[in-house]
């Protein structure tokens, strides 16, 4: 009888591990071990209400003026190590952006398993926190934040500027959605938005973005 359990325990478990939630380690980003980046915990609403803890990669330095900020959202395959969007931070940082790069919890796992509970709804409005939380930074300038988001993290970035969910001011002064699946019924922008897409990706289509 104890056999049939643990055999039993054991399919069951076999059978839900695909759908399990891998939490992803971003201390193993190379931006963090190499000591140019720093992870932060911040706080931002899901779409049902819930207030949730987050993790980010805080990267770049301040300038002698306060620097402006971008905040990134990865694309559904999440924050692939060891590299972890570095390169394009790097080259925000260059401009002289401090970008926070935000590790959702609702992504594929490494593996490229993809999690059930992935919601791009939660991904705009984690930009939300996001936003806030570099305006609480002392070297950030407040006025001067962005949003960049790539492939399901540009339509999160879309929905993020397109939304009526969010009364009052967008935190954010313009927007970027980079190889973005963009979403069925079009909604105008309440700020400047660039959307950039190659003509022959065969995994979005430049048709819809455009209507």
């Amino acid at each position: 009888m104890l056999l049939r359990l643990l055999v039993l325990t054991g399919w069951v478990i076999a059978l839900l591990a695909p759908n399990a939630v891998q939490a992803v380690n971003i201390k193993q980003c190379e931006m963090v071990t190499n000591g140019s980046a720093s992870i932060i915990d911040f706080r931002a609403q899901a779409s049902d209400g819930r207030w949730v803890t987050l993790k980010g990669i805080l990267f770049g330095r301040a300038g002698r003026r306060k620097s402006p900020a971008m905040v990134m959202l990865p694309g559904s395959n999440g924050l692939i190590m060891p590299y972890c969007y570095g390169a394009i931070a790097r080259q925000f940082a260059e401009w002289g952006f401090i970008t926070l790069i935000v590790a959702p919890t609702t992504a594929r796992d490494q593996s490229g398993g993809l999690h059930s509970n992935y919601s791009f709804a939660d991904l705009a409005r984690y930009a939300y926190g996001a936003a806030d939380a570099l305006a609480g930074l002392a070297q950030v300038d407040r006025k001067r934040i962005g949003l960049w988001g790539h492939s399901r993290g540009g339509l999160a970035a879309i929905e993020a500027v397109t939304t009526s969910a969010t009364s009052g001011q967008l935190p954010f002064e313009a927007a970027v959605a980079i190889a973005a699946v963009c979403p069925a019924k079009a909604k105008p922008p309440r700020i400047p938005t660039l959307l950039m897409i190659g003509e022959n990706d065969t995994q979005v289509s430049v048709k819809s973005c455009v209507r």
